[in-house]
């Protein structure tokens, strides 16, 4: 390997964790001609050794499924239906999305147990027996495939860092709160033709202090629900600029 030179790409790396004993020393020669890539289907904390022998030597890349802008607007459906993952990729992968509680000092008892989502909506589909999108609007779990659709294509595009959702014992919740230029943004995902507001948008507007909270929905029209709620589509909401107020 002392020889290589160029990309090396390494496949599957967790299977061999003793690798990185062998690539650190190579890392470190100052004539190195080669660039190690590093290619694996578990999550980086599950990768033992990577990150305390490569140290200084390593950078970790996401790779997440096919965003929206990817694909475009008018394959949503497709995407929501099908999925983001191709099927030869589905065994192995980092499938489960484990979205933590936002919780601080306000007077209220707040829900402090993670939310957990499959990340890949043509999976969850296919555990639930849905083969084509008439049978998703009819079936029971409409409005949590996208919720979760939702939730990972705007993850996605604004990235996971930073990223809670928000509840109280009392029923006030809030699908996703994100932390972005020192200010902070709600989004709520709902699966109906003409959303509107609610009690609980109102409360996390008020309690958790945010710059705005955005409506996303399965529809394409943008309108306003109220004082800093706004409704919109997941194509607008992904290209969001969340470094600006509305």
């Amino acid at each position: 390997m002392t020889d290589c030179q160029g990309l090396v790409v390494i496949d599957e790396v967790q299977r061999l964790p003793s690798l990185f004993e062998t690539l650190r020393p190579l890392c470190d020669v100052a004539t190195r001609r080669a660039t190690f890539l590093l290619l694996d289907s578990a999550a980086p904390e599950l990768v033992r050794g990577a990150s305390e022998t490569l140290a200084g030597r390593v950078q970790f890349v996401a790779a997440p499924g096919l965003s929206l802008p990817e694909v475009g607007a008018t394959a949503e459906d497709r995407l929501w239906m099908r999925g983001a993952f191709p099927r030869p990729f589905l065994a192995g992968t980092f499938m489960v999305r484990v979205l933590p509680p936002w919780h601080e000092n306000l007077g209220k008892r707040q829900v402090k147990a993670p939310k957990v989502y499959l990340r890949d909506s043509g999976l969850l589909h296919f555990i639930l027996g849905i083969a084509n999108l008439a049978g998703l609007r009819a079936h029971p779990h409409y409005g949590a495939s996208w919720e979760g659709f939702a939730l990972e294509q705007t993850l996605i595009a604004h990235g996971e860092k930073g990223a809670d959702f928000w509840a109280t014992q009392r029923g006030a919740e809030l699908d996703l709160v994100v932390f972005r230029h020192g200010r902070r943004w709600g989004f709520e995902f709902e699966c109906a033709d003409a959303p509107g507001s609610t009690k609980a948008m109102h409360i996390a507007l008020a309690d958790l202090g945010l710059e705005h909270l955005y409506v996303v929905y399965p529809g394409s029209e943008r309108f306003p629900l109220g004082y800093r709620i706004t409704a919109l589509s997941l194509w607008e909401a992904a290209g969001l600029n969340l470094g600006s107020s509305l």
